[in-house]
């Protein structure tokens, strides 16, 4: 079903089908709740106003970020409105250079949070040795680590599986000291197969980090350059950069260069030993 020249989205039935129409393209759960929070916004403005451009320019006039372009574009689709467009993006936005947490900071953090609270301590490794998103970090189990080879042999580094963007899945692997960590974690708590292992949300786990920043080193960072200091880390490992992409869960190369900064002094130094 599509909707008429009327924003009849209001209506049950058309408003269930349209998020059946988004479950099926497997998009995961968090950009489900994105669109239908766009989708509710669109109802309330304008549930009374014709489904025209005019509509949709005074839609983005309002609210104009990729979220809300991308519910438009899953509009379109679903009505299978092929006249109305969605004005591109002319402008290009600036490229912030991400912060990279250097190796002191990396430690004084580490024992700042592993003293507070040993889950927060194995959190904040768990993120830097894997390159975790917070979603993903968030959203493991006790059942995604891999148990039956590990103890095996206890000083072996384990194996994780993790749930990215769209429900990919990807391993990832962490040394055996953690692994220990998580091992004396796990047996303080009681979990099942579906609960989240962290038994942590989003904002609390933003409260702690920047807490344990500002306690640690003075300052803070944003959660996600965590990751941006592990793909940066691995780039001047020397890994290749097909291996960081695949290792970060990323669907391009193009992503995988906007995480890495590599140091300047390092890269100058080097072109110095180039032409010396």
């Amino acid at each position: 079903m599509g909707i008429s020249s009327v924003v009849d989205f209001a209506q049950e039935t058309v408003f269930t089908e349209f998020k059946n129409h988004l479950i099926r393209q497997q998009l995961s759960d968090k950009t489900i709740k994105d669109y239908l929070h766009y989708h509710s916004k669109f109802i309330v403005t304008f549930q009374s106003k014709p489904f025209n451009q005019a509509t949709v320019n005074a839609f983005l006039d309002r609210w104009n970020c990729i979220p809300s372009r991308a519910y438009l574009k899953q509009v379109l689709s679903f009505t299978k409105n092929k006249e109305i467009e969605i004005p591109k993006l002319t402008g290009r936005k600036p490229r912030k250079i991400p912060h990279i947490i250097s190796e002191d900071e990396k430690e004084k953090i580490a024992t700042y949070m592993f003293n507070w609270d040993l889950r927060f301590g194995i959190m904040f490794e768990l993120t830097l040795q894997c390159g975790l998103r917070m979603g993903e970090l968030l959203g493991i189990t006790a059942f995604d680590f891999d148990w039956e080879t590990w103890i095996a042999d206890k000083d072996k580094p384990c194996r994780l599986k993790i749930r990215g963007k769209g429900g990919k899945e990807r391993w990832v692997v962490f040394n055996s000291n953690l692994m220990k960590a998580i091992h004396q974690y796990i047996n303080t708590v009681t979990l099942d197969e579906e609960q989240n292992f962290f038994m942590l949300k989003k904002s609390r786990w933003n409260t702690v980090w920047r807490k344990s920043c500002m306690e640690a080193i003075g300052k803070t960072y944003k959660l996600h350059e965590i990751r941006h200091t592990t793909a940066t880390d691995w780039y001047k490992d020397g890994k290749d950069i097909i291996n960081i992409k695949n290792r970060l869960g990323h669907a391009s190369v193009s992503s995988t260069q906007l995480y890495i900064n590599p140091d300047a002094e390092d890269e100058i130094k080097a072109w110095e030993k180039e032409i010396a």
